[in-house]
């Protein structure tokens, strides 16, 4: 990725509420993060997942952007988590 696409994005990060208002979200989360990625980040995610109640998965050898270098791993990661939160928010509903 492009030294100045990732400033942009690291700049943008600052201007949202996303982390307040992440507590009132209604829906399955799962939090992944890379082994690559630095570890006060990696600590972030876990702070994440801890305050909304979700797993926090690992993905070996990529970095803090891996979902948009590799969406295909990300994609394989939380497809099993997608699938079973799927299911059980279908069975809830027929219910």
């Amino acid at each position: 990725m492009p030294t100045e696409v990732e400033a942009q994005i690291v700049a943008n990060s600052f201007t949202h509420d996303a982390v307040a208002r992440i507590s009132s979200l209604r829906c399955p989360l799962t939090q992944v993060f890379a082994t690559l990625t630095p570890s006060v980040q990696q600590q972030t995610i876990a702070s994440v997942a801890r305050l909304t109640g979700t797993r926090a998965i690992p993905v070996d050898g990529l970095g803090h952007f891996g979902p948009m270098e590799q969406p295909w791993t990300i994609a394989t990661v939380i497809g099993p988590d997608l699938l079973s939160q799927h299911s059980a928010t279908t069975k809830d509903e027929a219910n």
